[in-house]
């Protein structure tokens, strides 16, 4: 049984670099290498760990980019959180978020044998996985922008 998160904005509190998105011309790939300084969103890092502990696989989904790809696991390992497999979006996949999130997930579906849930911010992503019968639990993020949910 595998149970898919998101990293920005419901596992990391991404508050003190969304600046960097709240603009006209945001650079996602920047953004994604400030993650080093995120701090946990401790109840989704519980849920991830209770799973874990469960028998549960995690498989870790994000649009964050491959370029952060060892800070990304340097985080996790800090934090103890334990994960089967982490999927980073590559800095040439120019799919719209929820699209590449729901595609990846469902690659993880086929890969693993079913999900029983993901775990994100955007509600987008809850509604679209809907059609698919994978239920999504919408976390409340730390911070969340209009630009965010326009452009990404």
């Amino acid at each position: 049984m595998v149970v898919t998160v998101d990293l920005d904005s419901t596992l990391c509190d991404t508050r003190q670099r969304q600046w960097m998105v709240n603009c006209e011309d945001p650079d996602w790939e920047a953004y994604g290498m400030e993650c080093w300084t995120d701090r946990p969103v401790w109840g989704v890092v519980a849920l991830v760990r209770s799973m874990w502990d469960a028998g549960h696989q995690v498989v870790l989904v994000s649009a964050r980019t491959s370029a952060a790809a060892d800070l990304t696991i340097g985080w996790l390992d800090k934090h103890r959180i334990p994960y089967t497999a982490l999927i980073l979006k590559d800095k040439e996949d120019v799919r719209e978020h929820v699209v590449y999130k729901v595609e990846t997930i469902l690659d993880v579906c086929n890969k693993y044998g079913g999900v029983i849930f993901h775990v994100d911010d955007w509600p987008e992503v809850r509604d679209a996985l809907a059609p698919e019968g994978i239920s999504c639990l919408v976390v409340s993020p730390p911070a969340r922008s209009i630009q965010m949910e326009t452009t990404h």
